[in-house]
Formats: C-alpha cells, structure tokens, sequence
C-alpha cells in the first residue's frame, strides 16, 4: 500500500485535469542525479516513481499552483558545508534537501531557502507534503470544493464566439515608451470587438500574465496601444517579450481576461 493513497483519493474526488498536474519522470534522471548525491530520501524518491513531477491545488482566480514537486531535485546553492538541492514549493516558499559531508542531513530533513542558516521546515519529505497539502486544502472553501468535484460546464455559444476570436487578434512589440510602458501594435481580424486580450510576458529567468486592453479595436481595425510593466520592479519593458497564451478550455475561464464580462454577468443573475 502507497503512503500516498490520500493523494489519489484527493486526486480522484476532483473533477478538473489541470488541478492536480503530474508529468512522468524518467528513472534514468533520478539515477543520474544519485550518482552525484547519492540514493535520494525514500519518502520522496517514492513520491516521483509514483506521480513524477508535481503542480497540485490550481487556484481558483490565479493561473498558479499552490503546492509542487520538482524532479529530480535541482541546485540551489553551494555553501560550505552543504549544498542546497531545491525540490519543491508551497506558494512563494522553496523547500531544499541538504547534502553534506556525503549525506541528506537528517536522512532528508526540509529546509528553507535561506542559505545563511538552514531553518528546518519539516523532518521529512512526507511531512512537508502533508502538512503543505493540508494548509492549501483549507485554502479552499466547502462551497468551491463542491464546485471542483462537478464537472466544468462546456463553454456557452457566447463564449465560442470568443474562443474562436482569439487566436484571430494579432500583436507585437512594437518598443518602450519614455515613461516605460510597452508600446504594442494589435490587429483584430476577428468578426467581434473584445474588451482584453490575455497574453504572456517572458524575460529571460521569469515569466508573468497580463492582458492587452483591446477594447475600440473594431473587427478589421489594427491600433497601437501602450502596456504598462506589472513587473517594473524585478524587469525592464525592453527585456519583456509578448507571447500569445493557449487558446483557453472551459476550465480556463477563471485565467483569461476575455471571459470577465461573462462572470461579471453571471454574478449579477444570482
């Protein structure tokens, strides 16, 4: 029997693929990765055989997951004595083995990021695991937990005409305004007139969310519009690259802007 069943029961109750994320990991790169640090902490060597990386709790109004697993485990930092190895996270916590002197310390005890001094989260991979899924259970409440166990609902006719008008928006970069806002050319070859567009914004080391404003872009209209930076404080508008999103699926609606009239409507019904 796995120590893991309660994830399954959990995994299985939940009635959303992209919820609970598990991507297969291929032996070869634990084997490879314990020839350098030796046979990784049993709890969590388990874990990876058995669902392979993880992104667990999708929340309900952000693209993000609360909880993950990363596999095999990556370097962090070397300090002497110990070498950091990151292997998941907990919202904006990192959770780290240590390796020193030739071990896991404490046989594979989790730690913060901190490299000044090692601040023990938990004594073991399974109970940082355990005690990371429970706090994002209570995240959630019994109403949208009951939500999560129904079926998504297909997308209305309305919502179609959406889906099928993204793709049909086209943009670019066009350059960084003085005051450093992105300034950005959009062309709707689509049949409707949208209020946004969500899209990506990458640079090298990070990437974020946002949306264009597209609202006064008339079908066969092209305008150029001006973005301001939502992350002025760790980039700069000229390292920022614009990447169209996938064109969403009905479990998608909380994460693109298209779709906030059609909420908006549906909260003013009830």
């Amino acid at each position: 029997m796995s120590r893991y069943n309660w994830l399954k029961d959990l995994r299985n109750s939940v009635a959303r693929e992209k919820f609970f994320v598990f991507t297969a990991v291929q032996p070869s790169d634990l084997e490879m990765f314990e020839r350098t640090y030796g046979p990784l902490p049993p709890d969590y060597r388990e874990f990876v055989e058995e669902f392979g990386e993880a992104s667990m709790f999708l929340d309900p109004l952000q693209a993000y997951h609360h909880v993950g697993v990363i596999a095999p485990p990556k370097l962090a930092w070397e300090q002497c004595p110990g070498t950091a190895l990151e292997f998941g996270w907990e919202v904006c916590d990192r959770a780290y083995f240590v390796w020193e002197a030739g071990a896991y310390v404490g046989n594979g005890t989790v730690f913060d990021a901190n490299p000044e001094y090692k601040r023990q989260l938990a004594g073991s991979f399974e109970q940082w695991l355990v005690q990371s899924c429970r706090r994002s259970q209570q995240y959630f409440s019994k109403r949208q937990w009951a939500e999560l166990r129904q079926p998504v609902a297909p997308f209305t006719e309305a919502e179609m005409k959406v889906v099928e008008a993204i793709p049909l928006f086209q943009f670019k970069k066009l350059g960084v305004s003085p005051e450093g806002k992105l300034v950005v050319e959009v062309q709707n070859n689509s049949q409707i007139e949208m209020p946004w567009l969500s899209i990506r914004m990458e640079w090298p080391g990070g990437v974020g969310g946002g949306s264009l404003v597209t609202a006064g872009i008339k079908p066969g209209e092209t305008k150029v519009i001006e973005k301001e930076n939502l992350y002025a404080n760790i980039v700069s508008s000229e390292e920022i690259e614009l990447v169209r999103k996938p064109i969403p699926t009905p479990e998608d609606r909380a994460y693109y802007a298209e779709f906030i009239a059609f909420r908006v409507n549906k909260q003013e019904r009830k």
